[in-house]
């Protein structure tokens, strides 16, 4: 009779209804713990950094990733990959791409990057994957030779304005000095000519000194 009634349609919907329970309740909630019908890839560190390509100081770049219901993705894999040629560098094994996994946050960071010596501006693929889903993103950077403060190196413009200025401020007092003592001849010639002695002038110009012949 115990056969019988295991057998009927209605015990065997009661059975499996009570498995599929069991399952729901006791099983690690980690295989259901993320749908990953879309992923979502973002920057937390490193876009717009700039490189200094001297001493290979370069700003951490870290990225994270969440699926469609803003939960980290952990053990996702993502993949680093640096353009073929120009501004750029390769990574400690000279390679060009870096395969990294999510930690229990879901961020994963790009180490092993050295800088090349060509500076200008160049981007960073990074491509994440998990269970059977992708998505891409790219990260801007620049490779600087000059030297910049941190605030620069975290900024999303190419340091190019300083270096022109820092020119200008080095040209300017010798362009100075120079129309001072071209100024003091003529008028030291000048006097000559008429039979006068020039008076003993002195000229400031940024701290410089430039006296007139004795």
């Amino acid at each position: 009779m115990e056969k019988s009634l295991i057998q009927s349609p209605r015990s065997r919907e009661f059975y499996r209804r009570l498995v599929a329970i069991v399952l729901v309740c006791f099983l690690p909630a980690t295989v259901f713990a993320q749908d990953t019908s879309a992923l979502r890839l973002a920057v937390i560190s490193g876009m717009g950094a700039v490189n200094d390509v001297r001493s290979n100081m370069i700003i951490p770049t870290i990225v994270e990733l969440r699926d469609n219901r803003d939960v980290p993705v952990t053990r996702g894999a993502v993949n680093f990959l640096l353009p073929e040629s120009g501004p750029g560098g390769r990574f400690a094994d000279g390679s060009r791409s870096s395969f990294v996994l999510t930690d229990r946050n879901g961020r994963a960071s790009l180490t092993g990057f050295i800088p090349n010596q060509v500076e200008g501006p160049f981007q960073i693929a990074v491509e994440a994957s998990f269970a059977g889903n992708s998505v891409r993103t790219m990260i801007r950077q620049y490779n600087n030779a000059f030297p910049v403060s941190t605030s620069a190196r975290q900024s999303d413009s190419p340091p190019s304005a300083s270096r022109g200025a820092g020119k200008s401020r080095k040209i300017l007092p010798t362009l100075l000095v120079a129309v001072a003592v071209a100024v003091g001849g003529i008028a030291m010639i000048k006097n000559r000519g008429n039979g006068n002695t020039p008076p003993n002038t002195t000229v400031s110009i940024g701290g410089v000194s430039v006296g007139g012949p004795r």
